[in-house]
């Protein structure tokens, strides 16, 4: 959703004025047509200061200039008096409940120049004489429900700097006829069924426009080249289309450039950005698209660059060096692609990084270790790559950081013990590496999800965090008994601990384990009974206590529970 520029304007401010009597008149019979809605209840004709007249604004003789009335609960359609205010210029009922077609009363508001109708209830389509409101600059219609074709003749009103139609039902075409419109400054078209149609080329001569938004408008072809004549453009958004062909090497050049969102479409070939013109880009998304090729190198000269959004493409080689460089990335995702080679050693020494996205690539090596060094890195997934080495130690006195994702990697030894008393961590997947020592006594309090299967961890299983969600600890060396306050986590729903050498009886208190889905002890020596408290875990569709030493009657409460997998083998039950 794009808001409306239009400022809300109210007479609170200015120097008393007197409304003009017969102006007073029209705005009771416009109150009254609305139903006496309670938000206008200081429209009387008790005050004639415009003042006390609740969003209505004066001019100096008494006339009424503008009305706004946004978030009102106002309900029905334009009055048809409203034009009976012949200086009004600003009409703005963003927000409200009114509906019907597209009020074609206001024709005779001659010097209406600003016009916002957004987030109402208006259907039907916008007449093919709508050029008749010679006067607007602004023309708000975004979020109703409109239809049809956008007329033409929206590109015969000569001095329109913005129009909004996004979140509608047009199902027409785009007319080419818009990009006639010299004033426009700011378009959107956004999120409309429009029927499959290419971005005019003509859309190339608005030569102020500087906001460019047609996201999700089944738009598909190639982008014309002709967008690079836009020179004063800076948000251009054409995501979640059918756009095919390559990223046109113009683009690049725009100067004033600052937001591009080209992602969830169909484009092909290299990034380019060869000689990079565009240096005041902030947020780069070309993300979920067929993209090949390197990173362009010409990005680590991005000096303000906040965002780059680069995943689920083909991408190829190495992360530019520079792109460590670049001061003001704080979010960086590069996750399903073919990347190689190393990380900057120094990605995240330059920046206050907080996202940090690699996942599913061939990236090989280390992580850097000055990840988290302005302090201010909320996530690190890097999982399913070929990185070695350990788990860089600062990443133990990272406050910020909430979750951390390495796991089907190549890391080994010991986890850094500052991880795990992070104030704020809750997620922490390692399972599939080599990892190696003990875990504490006592897991972090907020910790809603711990997988550190497949690795070579020993000792005792800790004292768990009441939040824990999911426990995967398979395929280990810890030994000891199953901890007895595993019992008080009642929100948990997946336990793996199967494949270690843990001994000693299963707590009959697990049956406190409401939410569990996946109970799976086998492969340890475990001794004693099955406890018949397990019939009471109404929710487990998975049961395996195999391989172990247990002993005595199955419990009949366990008839109780709708099993989709259940396995009490290698054990000595009767």
């Amino acid at each position: 959703a794009f808001p409306s520029t239009a400022k809300s304007q109210s007479a609170g401010a200015a120097a008393p004025v007197i409304a003009a009597d017969n102006e007073m008149q029209i705005l009771l019979q416009m109150k009254a047509e609305w139903g006496n809605p309670p938000a206008l209840s200081s429209w009387t004709n008790s005050s004639s200061h415009c003042s006390s007249w609740s969003g209505v604004k004066c001019g100096i003789d008494g006339s009424v200039v503008a009305i706004s009335l946004r978030k009102q609960a106002i309900e029905g359609g334009v009055p048809v008096a409203t034009c009976g205010l012949k200086n009004l210029s600003s009409l703005d009922l963003f927000n409200n409940s009114l509906g019907g077609s597209f009020p074609s009363s206001l024709y005779d508001c001659s010097k209406l120049q600003t016009l916002v109708l957004s987030q109402n209830l208006f259907v039907g389509v916008i007449p093919t004489d709508v050029d008749r409101l010679s006067q607007l600059r602004l023309l708000d219609l975004s979020y109703n429900n409109f239809s049809g074709d956008v007329p033409a003749a929206i590109a015969r009103i000569p001095e329109l700097r913005q129009l909004q139609l996004d979140g509608n039902l047009f199902n027409g075409t785009i007319p080419r006829e818009l990009g006639s419109m010299a004033a426009l400054e700011y378009l959107s078209l956004t999120y409309n069924p429009f029927t499959p149609t290419r971005i005019p080329p003509e859309f190339g001569n608005m030569k102020k426009l500087r906001y460019l938004w047609i996201s999700g408008a089944y738009l598909f072809g190639e982008i014309p080249d002709t967008l690079g004549n836009l020179t004063e453009l800076e948000h251009l958004d054409l995501s979640f289309n059918n756009l095919n062909g390559t990223i046109p090497g113009r683009i690049w050049q725009l100067e004033k450039l600052r937001y591009l969102y080209l992602y969830n479409n169909r484009l092909s070939g290299e990034i380019g950005a060869a000689d990079l013109g565009a240096l005041n880009l902030v947020e780069v998304d070309l993300s979920q698209n067929k993209l090949t090729g390197p990173i362009p190198e010409d990005f680590g000269k991005l000096v303000s660059l906040q965002l780059l959004f680069l995943f689920v493409n083909d991408l190829s080689g190495e992360i530019p060096q520079g792109i460590s460089k670049i001061p003001a990335l704080k979010d960086i995702r590069l996750f399903d692609n073919n990347l190689t080679g190393v990380l900057p050693p120094d990605l995240g020494k330059h920046s206050n990084l907080v996202n940090f996205e690699v996942f599913r690539n061939r990236i090989h090596g280390q992580l850097p270790e000055n990840l988290c060094a302005g302090r201010a890195l909320n996530s690190v997934s890097a999982f399913e790559n070929d990185f070695t080495g350990s788990i860089p130690e600062s990443l133990g006195n990272c406050g910020t950081l909430t979750n951390l994702q390495v796991h089907r990697n190549g890391f080994f030894g010991d986890v850094p013990a500052g991880i795990w008393s992070l104030p704020n961590l809750s997620t922490v997947i390692m399972r599939e590496n080599a990892l190696s020592g003990e875990l504490p006594e006592t897991l972090p309090s907020q910790l809603s999800r711990l997988e550190i299967g497949d690795n070579r961890f020993s000792g005792r299983m800790p004292s768990s965090s009441r939040s824990l969600l999911v426990l995967n600890a398979s395929n280990n060396s810890f030994s000891g008994d199953i901890p007895s306050d595993l019992t008080g986590m009642s929100h948990l729903q997946v336990l793996l601990l199967d494949r270690n050498q843990i001994s000693g009886e299963i707590p009959a208190g697990i049956g406190a384990l409401h939410s569990l889905t996946d109970l799976n002890l086998s492969t340890n020596q475990l001794t004693g009974s099955v406890p018949g408290t397990i019939g009471s875990l109404s929710m487990l569709t998975s049961l395996d206590v195999s391989g172990n030493r247990l002993s005595g009657v199955i419990p009949p409460e366990m008839g109780q529970l709708r099993l989709n997998f259940l396995n009490l083998s290698s054990n000595s039950l009767t």
